[in-house]
């Protein structure tokens, strides 16, 4: 609560005694007196949104004594002077907040406290900077060495009692980073609270404080192939959500959006890394560019500053294997609202068919800013998905199995190049693999293709073309292009499941491909007449023109 606020109420409340004075003798009227061992409390409410829970201890440092006269049971001028345990740090880092007598000045009093939700991005100069860099140097200053009280807390609050009146910082830690509903979560920031006298019903009273949680959650956003169709879910402000289908071979780009958490300057440890653990199906780019995001929503670029720190194939503060950690230096992020990286990766050769290929980023950070051990992890996860196409090739009629007829594939009139993996079974070809546009038929009509993209940038359903370029030996090859459509299914949400519509198994689908015969003559049929007759009249005509030549 301001300190503004708390000396007016104050003021009003000798004003009342001051009216309450019987005649001119001097004498107040009954009241009862305020007693040196009186105590109030500090209730710190709302340490988590509703409905979560965290476990948190809060402490209490007197910084501000109140000047009152115990004898003649009124407060006395100045109301507020520094407690002797800051009084000289005050007059060196902050002379403007003291007076001659060590009291509090207007300059200090008419700070505004900031409470609520916080994050970073405070800057000094700013009204509201004023107040936290204040609280931020005392902090880290060494001086608070003797804690007033302190409490756990009870649900969504904790109250500090027996607490002497005067003014007082408040530091709220977590107790551990074990995670319940939002424990471990929150950064708080210290926080001013002040236990006051109260004219009430002609006495002097304790005013009990109530301050309300200066707290920050930093989240973390994964996305994948960020576009506008409502049709996809890329995972954009979501949690654990994100999909999309993809080629091997084709370039998957992602985006992380980070908050930074309003560290007190005080923190023992103030711990920000961003790390990427990917599937062995993606080929990291190492193409990572970073920006500071302002709270207007301008950036700042920081690739390649000093502002982190990047590390390839490394460990997170879990000891688990990542494939890149960017280690910030907070003090040069800490004006920042949030934190934008991207990033892109190859979908390689590993990829398996209707199996997702996930993408792990976290932001891990100190959550206890007294304690540099706890630490909190943030998780997000995308997912990609290939596909494939089965083809069974028959004869017509028999159903027999023909080998060795050779297709492409096509779509939108461009053939895929492919990888033969073992007989009659091709992957899409990376494009540093020269590959080959011929898929052939094995041994059992059987042809697999892998590897394709399963939906378009829409999220629409994608047809390829099996086109036959060579038939099994003895059977025609097929006139016109085969159509094979991949539709790709989502779960409620719209992410990508893996599965197509109509597959054989998981992410593929089937084919029969049918050849027919040729149709040549079978011998004594009507062809063989018609060849015998067309001799006959070859002959008869030879035997003519031979004649007419003796003629002549």
């Amino acid at each position: 609560m301001p300190v503004e606020q708390l000396r007016k109420g104050i003021v009003a409340a000798v004003a009342i005694v001051t009216a309450a004075t019987v005649g001119g003798l001097g004498i107040t009227s009954a009241a009862s007196a305020l007693e040196e061992t009186s105590t109030g409390s500090i209730t710190v409410s709302n340490l988590a949104d509703s409905g979560e829970s965290v476990d948190v201890t809060a402490k209490a440092y007197k910084i501000i004594d109140v000047n009152y006269d115990y004898d003649t049971d009124q407060p006395e001028t100045p109301e507020f002077t520094w407690n002797f345990a800051i009084t000289g740090w005050v007059k060196s880092n902050f002379p403007e907040y003291i007076g001659a007598d060590n009291s509090v000045t207007g300059e200090y009093e008419g700070l505004p406290n900031v409470e609520g939700e916080t994050t970073s991005g405070i800057a000094n100069n700013e009204t509201t900077g004023e107040i936290a860099e204040f609280f931020d140097k005392l902090g880290a200053s060494g001086k608070l060495a003797t804690v007033a009280g302190s409490a756990k807390n009870t649900g969504n609050s904790v109250t500090i009692n027996g607490l002497a009146i005067g003014g007082y910082y408040v530091e709220v830690t977590n107790n551990s980073d074990e995670s319940t509903t939002a424990n471990g979560l929150y950064v708080y920031r210290a926080v001013d609270a002040n236990v006051l006298p109260k004219y009430v019903d002609k006495q002097w009273v304790v005013d009990n404080a109530t301050i309300v949680a200066k707290r920050s959650k930093p989240s973390m956003d994964k996305s994948i192939n960020e576009r506008t169709s409502s049709e996809i879910n890329t995972g954009l402000d979501k949690r654990d959500q994100g999909s999309d289908t993809a080629y091997i071979g084709e370039n998957v780009k992602f985006d992380l959006r980070t908050d930074v958490p309003a560290y007190p300057s005080n923190a023992i440890s103030k711990s920000y890394w961003i790390s990427d653990a990917m599937d062995e199906a993606l080929t990291f780019n190492d193409d990572i560019t970073v920006e500071g995001v302002k709270a207007d929503g301008s950036t700042v670029d920081l690739t390649g500053t000093d502002a982190y720190v990047k590390i390839l194939n490394t460990k997170d503060m879990g000891d688990h294997d990542v494939t890149f950690l960017l280690k910030f230096d907070y003090d040069k992020i800490r004006a920042y609202s949030k934190i934008h990286v991207s990033y892109s990766a190859i979908v390689n050769e590993k990829a398996v068919v209707g199996t997702a290929i996930v993408n792990h980023a976290e932001l891990q950070y100190n959550n206890n800013p007294y304690n540099g051990n706890d630490y909190t992890t943030i998780p997000d996860d995308t997912k990609v998905y290939v596909f494939g196409i089965k083809v069974n090739k028959i004869a017509a009629g028999t159903k027999t199995p023909l080998s060795g007829a050779e297709f492409k594939l096509q779509r939108n009139g461009e053939t895929s190049k492919f990888v033969e993996v073992s007989t009659g079974v091709y992957r899409k070809a990376l494009n540093t693999e020269t590959g080959s546009e011929t898929l052939v038929t094995d041994a059992n009509g059987k042809l697999t293709v892998y590897g394709l993209k399963g939906a378009d940038d829409d999220g629409n359903q994608l047809t390829y073309q099996l086109v036959e370029t060579k038939a099994p030996g003895g059977y025609n090859k097929l006139g016109a292009p085969i159509d094979v459509t991949l539709t790709p299914i989502q779960d409620e949400a719209k992410d990508y499941t893996g599965h197509l519509e109509g597959e054989s198994e998981i992410g593929y689908v089937a084919k029969d491909v049918e050849n027919k015969t040729g149709k040549l003559p079978k011998t004594g049929g009507i062809g063989t007449i018609v060849f015998s007759v067309l001799g006959v009249l070859m002959i008869a005509g030879g035997v003519m023109l031979a004649a007419s030549r003796k003629k002549a």
